[in-house]
C-alpha cells in the first residue's frame, strides 16, 4: 500500500484573500481560539475559501482506479479543516486526518514523519507528502518520504504518478 499525504491550506483549500486563516477566524468570531467547534457558526466559507477542485477530482479518479493507494491529510490547520463543508467533502476521500497540534507532532521536524510512518504501518519510502511550505517538505524528505513542494497541480500530478510507478 502506498500513502499520499497532503497539507490542507494552500494545497487542498485555497484562501481567497491574503489574510491568514487563523486571523480570519479570530476577527470574524472574536472567540476563544482554543474552542474550534464554535468557529463553525456564521462563517461565510465560500467568501473566504475555495476548494482545489481540480486536485480533489483528480484524487477521486485516482482512488477509484487504484485500490493500492490511501489518501491522508497532515496539516497545521485546526480551524479551516473543521468549518463549512470541509468534513463532508473530505471524509469520503481521505482515510485519515492528522492535525499537528492534536497529535503533538510539528510538521517541520523529521520525527513527525517518522511518527506518521509508524502510525500508518508503512515504510517511509511508501509515503508521499506534499506541502506548500518548504521547511515541512524538507523535514519529510529527511525522514525518507517521497516529497513535493506544492505550487500548482500539474507538477504534483506528475510527481504522484512517478511515485506510484516507482520512478525516482
Amino acid at each position: 500500500m502506498k500513502h499520499l499525504l497532503f497539507d490542507f491550506n494552500k494545497v487542498l483549500l485555497f484562501p481567497k484573500h491574503s489574510i491568514p486563516v487563523d486571523l480570519i477566524m479570530m476577527l470574524h468570531h472574536k472567540l476563544d481560539p482554543r474552542n474550534v467547534e464554535n468557529y463553525q457558526a456564521n462563517i461565510d466559507f465560500k467568501y473566504y475559501f475555495e476548494w482545489n477542485t481540480e486536485l480533489l477530482n483528480w484524487l477521486t479518479s485516482l482512488k477509484k482506479s487504484n485500490s493500492d493507494v490511501s489518501l491522508h491529510i497532515y496539516t497545521n490547520s485546526t480551524f479551516s479543516i473543521k468549518i463549512g463543508d470541509s468534513q463532508e467533502k473530505l471524509k469520503p476521500l481521505f482515510s485519515s486526518q492528522y492535525l499537528a497540534k492534536e497529535i503533538k507532532q510539528p510538521k517541520d521536524t523529521a520525527s513527525s514523519y517518522e511518527w506518521l510512518s509508524r502510525e500508518l504501518s508503512a515504510k517511509p519510502t511508501q509515503l508521499f507528502f506534499t506541502d506548500d511550505t518548504a521547511t515541512n517538505v524538507m523535514a519529510a524528505a529527511q525522514a525518507g518520504l517521497w516529497t513535493h513542494h506544492y505550487t500548482e497541480n500539474e507538477p504534483l500530478f506528475a510527481e504522484i504518478e512517478a511515485f506510484l510507478n516507482g520512478n525516482k
